[in-house]
């Protein structure tokens, strides 16, 4: 499986962080101990580190990084033990997997998307007729640099959607994610 700030995704853009999710089992009677692992992506090693310890018959997920510089379809590869330095005896089911994931080109220019899924509060409850923030994370997926960004939000009442406040953030650098701190007072309705 493939991340982006932790949320599964088909695609990506070049430059952004992908995480590789990958699940480890240890299928054999004996403990394995200090397991190598790579991420190698079109063969060229991008990730590597040491699982320390998986029980018999236990499983673990590893997730290793990756930041693509190219747009295309690249084959993306995670190799359990690549020296083959542990005992194996009968190596039948295999220490690697594969998948191809296709990377994105940014568009020219400033393109502002709302990253769904991990808006955060802060303090995580806010309490009836205290201020609090809401973190929301807005990424350029352009190129270029956006500047003096206007927000509005708006809350859900029984009459619809109604303008809450407006906000500008100055700066949004292309290909970057930024948290944007919202202040708002919390009420009963």
């Amino acid at each position: 499986s493939f991340t982006i700030n932790g949320l599964l995704r088909d695609e990506a853009f070049v430059n952004s962080d992908i995480g590789v999710l990958g699940i480890m089992r240890n299928i054999g009677d004996k403990v394995a101990e200090d397991v190598p692992l790579e991420l190698r992506v079109d063969g060229a090693l991008k990730y590597e580190l040491t699982v320390s310890r998986i029980d018999p018959g236990s499983s673990i997920e590893v997730i290793m990084y990756w930041a693509p510089t190219d747009s295309g379809t690249p084959v993306i590869e995670m190799i359990i033990d690549p020296a083959n330095t542990l005992s194996n005896e009968d190596n039948v089911y295999g220490n690697s997997v594969s998948s191809t994931y296709t990377i994105l080109d940014r568009p020219n220019g400033v393109d502002i998307n709302l990253v769904d899924g991990i808006v955060q509060t802060s303090p995580d409850i806010p309490r009836s007729g205290e201020t609090f923030q809401l973190k929301v994370p807005v990424e350029n997926i352009g190129s270029e640099t956006a500047t003096s960004i206007q927000f509005t939000v708006e809350l859900e009442t029984e009459l619809g959607w109604l303008e809450y406040s407006n906000f500008t953030e100055s700066v949004i650098v292309g290909g970057m994610i930024t948290n944007v701190p919202i202040s708002l007072f919390s009420n009963e309705s």
